[in-house]
């Protein structure tokens, strides 16, 4: 079987190379605050609030930063996006246009995992069952914990986003 192009893990797999991997999620400071806000509210991972809170605010982000890398490349002219192409010393040597496209599309995919854990968890898929009340009751808390973490992760990546577009204009504006 020919290997996709356009496959769900290949691509993946090429806007994570081009995000720095597992090195430049875990060397991201938005990772360690959507970390520490998580732990401040852990009661939300007691109920189901934070699936409802992902509900109402992750669609909502996910078609802003859509809007936001859609307008970003639609401002900018062929000669703009030929010079944003090239490595930039002060990213590391990374192309200003590669890391704004994989840094918002980062925040797509966050958002939309967390939205997808969100109904997930509200479908009950994880029901107490009897006799094991205690285990069953852990697994859903754990499961909540990790869908309130990326939910504030997609939220917190809005900023990442914003950021790092105006980091590559202001990189821009002094050539």
């Amino acid at each position: 079987m020919a290997k996709s192009v356009t496959g769900l893990f290949s691509t993946l797999g090429i806007l994570y190379k081009s995000y720095g991997g597992f090195r430049g999620l875990f060397s991201s400071e938005y990772f360690y605050i959507s970390l520490i806000i998580t732990c401040v509210c852990w009661r939300l991972t007691l109920g189901d609030d934070w699936s409802n809170l992902a509900k109402d605010v992750l669609p909502t982000l996910s078609g802003f930063s859509i809007a936001a890398y859609a307008i970003f490349f639609s401002v900018l002219d062929e000669g703009s996006r030929d010079a944003l192409r090239a490595p930039a010393s002060e990213l590391g040597d990374r192309s200003p246009l590669l890391m704004i496209a994989s840094g918002i599309s980062h925040a797509v995919v966050v958002q939309i995992i967390g939205l997808m854990l969100a109904i997930i968890f509200s479908a009950k898929p994880l029901p107490v069952i009897p006799c094991m009340e205690r285990f069953s009751k852990t697994t859903n808390i754990f499961y909540s914990s990790v869908g309130l973490f990326v939910t504030i992760y997609g939220i917190i990546l809005i900023l990442a986003s914003v950021f790092s577009i105006f980091r590559i204009l202001e990189i821009r504006s002094r050539n």
